[in-house]
């Protein structure tokens, strides 16, 4: 599927999809579509009779293989963490864990070098291979390395689509080798229609606090995400040094939630997200110290006003410079416990005066 505000991407590249680059990178903000675009432009790329509008038939046997997960050219890699489909590797006798290991959070580079190997066959179906790659900012630099050699010599009738919310993080080498396709912030009107139309309640809150971003929006309005996101701002109220540690602790089971396999639902929290969401608080905490106004949590203007009034504007921005320090590290933390409790610690003292 692609949404309202996505109808001009899709017809720019539908127009030009018989000379594609070998590799498209979607860039854009979190919540902004990326994924169910990238999905649907695959389906279309791999279907034997697309309609009128470009979008795949649904009907075809190659449509029927990719609705059932079976498609023989379709390939999607991601950190085992999040469940990847793992055709690559099982293909080429490497599936599988180690009883006890711990599943990544990165792309790995056995999974790059193990596509290489498939990418060797021609395509199964004689037209478009696909391989889909997300989120791109999980490859380190030795697998960004490995897929490069891919991307400087592509095997022929292959697409490669990238899928990043933060593409300063990845290789200049990479993005390169790319042709970027951008996908911004919908306006705010056809944004609050949309969340209307799915019936989301406070549509205008959320998508305050989203950034303007109606998908991420969508996803703090129900579900796991909902109940965390509710504790989070709940459990920010109190400054104490105890409750930092407690708030700690209770982050840290969301992550362990996260990536329980049994409980896993797509609506679940990471460590980038939980930190962008304390940043924001601590950035409004500075918004309201300075100019009486906050910017993500417009509903939330005399609990933010309370906590800073005892708070000092240098403290705020020492804790919210900390926080973005902290970003840089999240997808990747040593040991995330004393990540959260450095964090939440900081906060508290940040409050505190």
């Amino acid at each position: 599927m692609i949404f309202e505000w996505q109808r001009n991407i899709w017809q720019g590249l539908v127009e030009r999809s018989d000379r594609l680059p070998h590799a498209l990178l979607f860039t854009g903000p979190a919540g902004s579509g990326k994924t169910q675009f990238a999905q649907t432009f695959a389906a279309r790329i791999l279907c034997e009779t697309p309609d009128s509008e470009g979008f795949a038939c649904g009907k075809c046997q190659a449509c029927g293989w990719r609705k059932s997960g079976n498609h023989p050219d379709f390939l999607l890699i991601t950190p085992e963490s999040a469940q990847a489909i793992e055709e690559v590797e099982t293909e080429n006798g490497e599936g599988g864990l180690a009883k006890g290991k711990k599943r990544s959070d990165q792309i790995r580079i056995e999974q790059i070098r193990a596509l290489a190997s498939l990418l060797n066959v021609g395509a199964h179906r004689q037209g478009y291979r696909v391989v889909i790659i997300q989120p791109a900012e999980a490859m380190n630099t030795s697998t960004a390395n490995a897929l490069l050699k891919l991307l400087e010599e592509p095997p022929s009738s292959t697409l490669f689509i990238l899928i990043t919310n933060s593409y300063h993080n990845l290789l200049p080498t990479v993005l390169s080798r790319c042709q970027a396709v951008r996908f911004p912030k919908p306006d705010e009107e056809r944004a609050l229609r949309w969340l209307e139309t799915e019936g989301i309640k406070n549509a205008d809150l959320l998508l305050a606090f989203a950034g303007g971003m109606p998908l991420a929006a969508a996803s703090l309005a129900s579900g796991g995400a909902a109940q965390h996101f509710a504790h989070f701002l709940s459990g920010l109220q109190t400054s104490s040094a105890t409750n930092a540690l407690r708030l700690a602790a209770q982050w840290e089971s969301w992550l362990r939630e996260s990536k329980d396999e049994s409980a896993k639902t797509t609506d679940q929290i990471d460590m980038p997200g939980l930190i962008t969401w304390l940043q924001k608080w601590v950035f409004d905490l500075l918004m309201v110290k300075l100019m009486g106004t906050p910017k993500f949590f417009p509903g939330m203007k005399n609990e933010l006003k309370a906590l800073c009034d005892h708070a000092s504007i240098s403290a705020l921005f020492a804790c919210y410079n900390d926080i973005q320090r902290a970003r840089a590290v999240a997808r990747h933390p040593l040991n995330p416990r004393l990540l959260l409790e450095d964090l939440a610690l900081r906060y508290a003292r940040a409050v505190a005066g």
